[in-house]
């Protein structure tokens, strides 16, 4: 019995095997919990939520644990963080039998996550999900990835955790930048939802009755994403709409080195590329100034104010471009998962994004 946690949800990759998304009040007790079967257990945390990782150490026996810290912030998910992290496992002695559990946000959970799925070909992970970013998306799905200094998330794999656990009290410590981010990716879902979602999370946006989302919302969001990944478990198809706003939002994170923040990025991303795609008539121009009044309620940017040229030459190298082309995937419409045109992805013409750039 998981203390007073449930399964909020669960995740089925269509791989055979299915894992829960756990959310509670009692985090640190379900964590232990699960790790109980495990001999040995590595715990991961970044400078943020290094607190949340001590409450979890606590529950659990000293002389099995092997605790890492990372710093803060994406230009910290490298190959060399990846690389030091699985030496310090290898050096102490850490085997296949082990559980990695990663705390944080969407770096910690991507780095942590491609660790696991590579360490000795592949060890059980759990992600603990502290940023309303990574609840709604990031920690669920099995997508793991390092940036290097060409590309973001260009090198990993897929490797889905045996559990999510949502981390809801850790939401009141984050910062107001780093909830909007949150914001920006739970937009993006309800983009995708074909209920009332993106209306139930727009009018929240729009007469908020707290600093957090309620948790119930929070979830829909996270269901989102689960649903998409059950159906599209290795992103070659409808998967790729979760993509919206992300060839854009990299090369701007890129472009800056990562001083913008990931869920800034996607929100101007999905601005200019809904912008790019009403002008080739694959998306409806009334859809789009939805979609911009619902980013502008929650506060985010919507203009790039950076140099076309500086952003292009990095979205030249983004992980979904095919035969050389630029590809972006934006939906037909708000609340539709179908694809245009025949696929999930379409051309994003260099000088159609020229025209709506600002």
């Amino acid at each position: 019995m998981l203390t007073d946690a449930a399964a909020a949800l669960w995740v089925a990759p269509g791989d055979g095997h299915r894992y829960p998304v756990l959310a509670g009040n009692e985090e640190a007790a379900v964590v232990a919990q699960l790790a109980s079967a495990h001999r040995r257990v590595v715990l991961l945390a970044d400078d943020n939520t290094a607190v949340y990782a001590r409450a979890i150490a606590a529950r659990l026996p000293q002389n099995r644990l092997l605790q890492l810290r990372v710093r803060a912030g994406d230009r910290y998910k490298s190959r060399a963080e990846k690389a030091r992290l699985e030496d310090t496992m290898l050096a102490a002695g850490i085997d296949r039998q082990a559980l990695l559990i990663a705390v944080g946000g969407g770096v910690v959970c991507d780095l942590g996550g491609f660790v696991a799925g590579s360490y000795m070909r592949g060890i059980a992970h759990i992600n603990v999900a502290t940023t309303l970013l990574c609840q709604v998306d990031a920690a669920i799905g099995g997508k793991t990835a390092v940036n290097t200094p060409l590309a973001k998330n260009a090198i990993g794999m897929f490797h889905h955790p045996r559990a999510v656990v949502l981390h809801h009290r850790a939401l009141a410590t984050l910062p107001d930048e780093e909830l909007r981010c949150g914001f920006a990716e739970a937009i993006k879902q309800a983009a995708l939802a074909p209920d009332d979602l993106f209306e139930v999370l727009a009018g929240w946006l729009a007469a908020p009755t707290g600093r957090l989302p309620p948790p119930a919302l929070v979830l829909r969001c996270a269901a989102v994403k689960a649903e998409v990944v059950a159906a599209d478990s290795r992103d070659e198809g409808v998967r790729q709409l979760l993509n919206f706003g992300h060839t854009v939002g990299h090369g701007l994170e890129r472009a800056s080195d990562y001083a913008l923040r990931h869920g800034a990025a996607v929100s101007i991303g999905m601005h200019m590329e809904a912008r790019a795609a009403v002008l080739r008539g694959t998306f409806p121009a009334h859809d789009l100034e939805t979609l911009l009044a619902a980013l502008e309620a929650a506060a985010l940017p919507t203009v790039a104010n950076r140099p076309f040229e500086a952003v292009w030459r990095f979205m030249q190298r983004d992980k979904k471009n095919q035969d050389g082309a630029v590809m972006m995937a934006v939906p037909r419409r708000l609340g539709s998962r179908e694809p245009v045109s025949g696929g999930y992805t379409q051309a994003l013409d260099e000088a159609v994004l020229r025209e709506v750039w600002c």
